[in-house]
């Protein structure tokens, strides 16, 4: 597999760039589609948006203040080719600090404590499924998850999975997982799925501020350069 510098692309910090900028003030009641039941106490929230979000009801996520943001993880389906552990590396940092940046370029605290108002962001990659056969539709998901740090309750799952295309003369697997990844990260729609679910339907609970309500009331975020 050809492997490349780590570097965060520009997509992935515009998707969570746009995790706060994009929120709305709505509650989570605001849709009258039905909900379906999911285990820990999710539920399926339909949106126009690629792939799946699942929120718990009453998830207050606009109370909190402050974000722990563990490592990111590979999941492979049972029988699955695995990557080179150095590109396992590079995907799982470039998650990692897609995130970081973000986070601190919207001026939110990153703390390695949990706490009453801090709140677990993770992104990672499941169901990874690589086979190199025409004849088997590869394929991975990526995912990001809010927790509760305290609980350890989820309170907001969304998953969008996306086809790795077979490998043909001219590309390796390692290309179109590659491909793949950069695509995937990039068109993930986290300011939709904050929308659906409501960021800004709490404000604050003592002791908490809502400083993740008042950052998604903020119109407009400062700008990523590509450069």
């Amino acid at each position: 597999m050809r492997m490349r510098t780590i570097a965060v692309p520009i997509g992935s910090i515009l998707l969570v760039s746009s995790f706060l900028g994009c929120a709305s003030s709505g509650g989570v009641g605001d849709t009258t589609a039905a909900l379906v039941d999911l285990d820990e106490g999710l539920v399926l929230r339909p949106v126009a948006l690629p792939g799946r979000l699942y929120v718990r009801p009453d998830h207050a996520i606009g109370t909190y203040d402050r974000f722990l943001i563990p490592e990111s993880t590979i999941a492979y389906q049972d029988h699955s080719l695995r990557l080179p552990e150095e590109a396992e590396i590079v995907y799982l940092a470039m998650l990692e600090q897609s995130l970081l940046d973000a986070v601190r370029d919207a001026s939110i605290e990153v703390t390695k404590v949990p706490g009453e108002c801090t709140l677990q962001v993770q992104m990672r990659l499941e169901d990874v499924k690589l086979t190199k056969s025409v004849r088997d539709e590869d394929s991975m998901t990526l995912v990001l998850e809010l927790r509760d740090t305290l609980s350890g309750s989820p309170l907001l799952r969304y998953e969008t999975e996306y086809p790795v295309p077979s490998p043909d003369e001219d590309d390796s697997l390692g290309e179109q997982v590659s491909a793949t990844f950069d695509r995937m990260v990039a068109e993930m729609e986290v300011s939709g799925a904050l929308r659906g679910a409501g960021l800004g339907a709490s404000t604050s609970r003592p002791p908490c501020e809502g400083v993740l309500a008042q950052r998604g009331q903020r119109p407009i975020l400062p700008a990523v350069s590509a450069e």
